[in-house]
């Protein structure tokens, strides 16, 4: 096709990354938010069985009252 350019960068299909219900992964892009920038993201916001899955960007208190760790791969892995 004249025209079209092709990146050649083809990310895996996405699976669910834990057998949990209740989580948040995004791959790619750019995401913001509190202070933190993410580009070429790698995020899992991960729910507790215990508690009601309930997040909202614009507010930090879910993370607060949870814990997140960095990944080797520069990710970051959140329970909350």
């Amino acid at each position: 096709m004249v025209g079209y350019m092709d990146s050649e960068l083809h990310l895996a299909v996405l699976r669910p990354p834990l057998a949990r219900t209740a989580y948040i992964y995004q791959r790619g892009g750019m995401l913001r938010f509190g202070k933190l920038t993410m580009r070429d993201a790698d995020l899992k916001i991960i729910g507790r069985p215990a508690r009601p899955f309930d997040f909202f960007q614009k507010h930090s208190r879910q993370l607060v009252a949870g814990y997140s760790k960095s990944t080797a791969s520069n990710g970051l892995l959140a329970t909350i």
